[in-house]
């Protein structure tokens, strides 16, 4: 272990990863073709499908902003910068998406009248615009 420290220190790009242990296996990830959830269900699905892309793609920046600190190279750190803000953009966006699904679910199924799917899977026509339009409030 000694002999590692002596190493001198390697770009990012050089480091290879430490194994990891079951518990920090990454997840799977989904793909545009299979969606984790089916929006014929609810509309507010889709809403699900892109909030697990963005934290996706923040799983990719944090790994890249660790390694980036790590390495401590003047031009890693500043890319650290942009990688941040874009994090941090990141996450406001997913805030918004979770309203958004939260306010989706009330007028949905907050709602006795919605739509639901019929035996063979198939929602009607009007609970693709129909819950939509509805008001919390009102």
């Amino acid at each position: 272990m000694a002999a590692q420290q002596s190493l001198p220190p390697q770009s990012a790009a050089q480091q290879p990863l430490p194994p990891q242990s079951a518990a920090q296996q990454p997840l799977p990830t989904h793909s545009a073709a299979q969606p984790l959830f089916d929006p014929r269900v609810w509309p507010g699905f889709e809403r699900f499908n892109q909030v697990q892309g963005i934290l996706d793609q923040n799983r990719l920046l944090i790994h890249e902003i660790k390694a980036n600190h790590e390495a401590r190279l003047p031009d890693g750190l500043m890319r650290n910068v942009t990688l941040i803000r874009q994090l941090n953009s990141n996450v406001t966006k997913v805030v918004d998406l979770y309203a958004e699904i939260s306010q989706t679910f009330v007028r949905s199924f907050g709602n006795p009248n919605f739509p639901r799917p019929s035996a063979s899977g198939a929602v009607p026509e009007a609970a693709a615009g129909g819950a939509e339009g509805a008001d919390i409030d009102g």
